[in-house]
């Protein structure tokens, strides 16, 4: 089967609550949506342009959310259920674990909106940050 992408528009909505301090922040991007089979990819240069970002969902409801760059590391997001990953900064690389919380794909023609919830901790379970990314899209005309 042929993968269908689409050059995509994206508004980028990031909170994060750590330690009591929250941290909201809104971009826009230009990106690219995939879909193979079941499952759908976005892919984006983050705001920086030095890193990069690929979030795909599964048909199976979890979401892999893989970083590249100066910062990067795979995290997988799965609903309920606590998953370890690795995570490389340029001062070492932390062992850490994601518990997933809610996460929700809404489509409509060429346009949707992707919501991922997650915290990340330690292996041991202390929590470290509460994450909210939601991620409006729509096909671009060029």
């Amino acid at each position: 089967m042929t993968p269908r992408r689409a050059v995509v528009e994206l508004e980028l909505i990031s909170r994060i609550d750590q330690d009591g301090d929250c941290t909201e922040t809104r971009t826009f991007a230009r990106g690219e949506l995939t879909r193979l089979r079941d499952s759908v990819t976005l892919a984006y240069r983050e705001p920086d342009g030095d890193s990069r970002t690929q979030i795909r969902l599964s048909e199976n409801g979890q979401a892999l959310i893989h970083r590249t760059g100066e910062f990067s590391g795979r995290i997988p997001v799965c609903p309920g259920e606590w998953a370890e990953f690795l995570y490389h900064t340029p001062y070492g690389d932390l062992e850490l674990a994601c518990e997933g919380l809610e996460l929700l794909l809404r489509e409509e023609n060429t346009a949707g909106q992707l919501v991922l919830r997650y915290r990340i901790g330690t292996p041991d379970g202390d929590i470290i940050s509460e994450n909210h990314i939601t991620i409006i899209y729509k096909e671009s005309a060029n």
